[in-house]
């Protein structure tokens, strides 16, 4: 490779504040050299930025995959929810049904009888 044969090697990296990841700060690092270079020139770069500048701040990958995992947990517990409301749906049916053959079975095989009259017949 000659000396006019540059590489150029960029990464852009974006954060956000760990308190408020609405305020973010992004960089591109370019790295042009001559010759070829390890990759993780690019990586040690983003380290020290992060060691440096950015204590308050947590990556754009970081923040992405937290609010995945927060709307994860959300859609979890609303199937949650909702399996919970399907039982006690189901439960609430099954009793009924459950009462309504009770009461069914009490008409059905109790038996109304006439009271007995306990009244002493006189003779005459």
């Amino acid at each position: 490779m000659s000396l006019l044969d540059n590489q150029t090697y960029k990464k852009r990296l974006s954060f956000g504040r760990i308190d408020d990841d609405e305020k973010t700060v992004s960089f591109t690092i370019s790295v042009s050299c001559n010759h070829d270079i390890d990759k993780q020139v690019l990586n040690d770069i983003e380290l020290v930025i992060n060691d440096l500048f950015l204590k308050d701040y947590e990556s754009q990958e970081t923040i992405d995959e937290r609010k995945r995992d927060e709307k994860l947990a959300e859609k979890l517990r609303k199937m949650e929810e909702k399996q919970m409301l399907l039982e006690q749906k189901k439960a609430k049916k099954a009793e009924e049904e459950n009462s309504k053959l009770v009461q069914e079975y009490q008409k059905k095989y109790t038996t109304k009888t006439a009271p007995i009259s306990t009244k002493k017949t006189k003779k005459i």
